[in-house]
């Protein structure tokens, strides 16, 4: 009987049918199927709301979470666009090419204007010292001059003449030689009268032996051709002077007349 019964229950489960299995998957989509279809009006609220919502607000949003992505690196034609310049690669290099040329063009006029400085400071150092030699031979030629016609006038009278040769002689004199020959003058003038000297003076050479700011010494070699009474015919004399002058107002004075051998 035991036997016959546990056969039977085995026969009966058998034959029992098996609950199918439940998808937990499944009953979550007929889950939210079910939800959906109890709530299908608050979605399509949700969603209307959605499309009305500010769409600023949504750019606001989106470019907050992409303030922290790194801007990329401009490139060279960028960069000039964001300087004013276009980004054509060629309209850059011809700003840079004439950049390039505007700082040459400004060295090379800088470096022309030095050069330019340097040549006329050069140029007025150069004038003055040769204006300073001009001066200078000026002043050796004036003086040369005036110690000749001191000479002529001293060797050169006449006794119809006396008082203009002696006084044309004075002109020229300063000093202690003007003093001395100015007391001896009215002696000088009776002898040649008396004499009948006539004297013509002419200078053979001369030369500045040395030469200061004021004074000068002249060394001359004159000849006089002489007549008086007691040589009527004349005769030649010749004279080997230091001429000393001075200058006084510009001109230049014997101040001194000395025979040497």
């Amino acid at each position: 009987m035991a036997d016959i019964t546990a056969r039977t229950d085995q026969a009966l489960r058998k034959t029992e049918p098996e609950a199918p299995a439940v998808d937990n998957g499944t009953c979550a989509h007929d889950g939210n199927d079910r939800s959906a279809m109890d709530q299908p009006e608050s979605n399509d609220f949700d969603r209307k709301d959605e499309e009305t919502a500010d769409p600023g607000e949504s750019e606001q949003e989106d470019g907050a979470e992409g303030s922290n992505i790194p801007a990329p690196e401009a490139t060279e034609p960028e960069r000039a666009a964001a300087q004013g310049g276009s980004g054509d690669p060629d309209q850059t290099a011809a700003q840079l090419a004439r950049s390039r040329w505007s700082r040459w063009f400004v060295a090379v006029v800088g470096l022309l204007a030095v050069v330019l400085f340097v040549l006329m400071t050069v140029s007025v150092i150069l004038a003055v010292d040769v204006r300073q030699e001009l001066n200078e031979e000026t002043e050796r030629e004036d003086a040369t001059q005036a110690a000749r016609q001191g000479i002529i006038n001293l060797t050169t009278i006449d006794h119809n003449t006396a008082d203009r040769d002696v006084k044309r002689l004075l002109e020229g004199t300063t000093g202690q030689f003007k003093k001395d020959f100015t007391e001896r003058s009215n002696d000088f003038v009776d002898l040649v009268k008396q004499s009948k000297v006539v004297s013509s003076g002419d200078i053979r050479e001369i030369g500045i032996e040395k030469k200061d700011e004021k004074s000068v010494r002249v060394l001359v070699a004159a000849q006089a051709q002489v007549r008086n009474s007691a040589a009527p015919e004349g005769e030649p004399r010749d004279y080997r002077l230091a001429v000393t002058l001075e200058k006084q107002d510009n001109r230049w004075l014997i101040s001194n007349v000395e025979f040497v051998p």
